[in-house]
This record gives C-alpha cells, structure tokens and sequence, in this order.
C-alpha cells in the first residue's frame, strides 16, 4: 500500500515516465478503454480487476477523484485493511498477466 500510495510500482504512468513517454501514452495494456493506466485506473476503473472490487468492498461504478481520495485516505481500519489487500492483489494479478502474456 506504501508503495501504491507513494508512486513506487510498475504502473505504465510511473514506468512510461522513465523512458520519456507523453503521459497520455501511458494506457493500460489489460484493458480496452485506452486510458492511462494510474492509480485511480486500477482502483477504481479497470475492468480486470471488477471481482476483487467487489470482494474487498471497494466502491463501483465510481470516476471521481474525491471517491479515490477518500479511500486512500480514510481513518477506518476495515477501508485501509480492504484497500491494502485489493491493491495487494491486483498488482499481483497484473503481474501474472503480464507474465502469461510473455509466455505467448
């Protein structure tokens, strides 16, 4: 979650930084809305992770910023413990997807 909230991962809006890629280049390469893939696209857009939104009670369907903000910053343990795992778990599946998709 530190990481996720500090901008240290492997999304495409962090990692198409350090190759100098337009930031509106950046788009999620697990779905088909050809939008960037930040923070707010994985918790709260991307449809690869719709099932684990709904086990861990993340809030869908939702696209504002003050939904986002008011998860990533809320004071409730049940909030903080359900966002942690979910993001836990997304990026893992992002990761097993980008390895299955390798592999082919």
């Amino acid at each position: 979650m530190s990481r996720f909230r500090l901008a240290s991962h492997s999304l495409e809006i962090e990692t198409g930084r350090y190759i100098n890629l337009d930031r509106i280049e950046r788009k999620c390469k697990y779905c088909s809305m050809n939008i960037v893939e930040s923070e707010f696209h994985l918790l709260c857009i991307c449809p690869l992770y719709r099932d684990l939104r709904t086990k861990y009670q993340i809030p869908t369907p939702f696209n504002t910023i003050s939904i986002f903000s008011k998860l990533l910053s809320s004071k409730s343990v049940r909030t903080i413990i359900n966002v942690s795992k979910f993001v836990y778990l997304a990026m893992l599946r992002r990761t097993d997807t980008t390895n299955t998709v390798a592999l082919n």
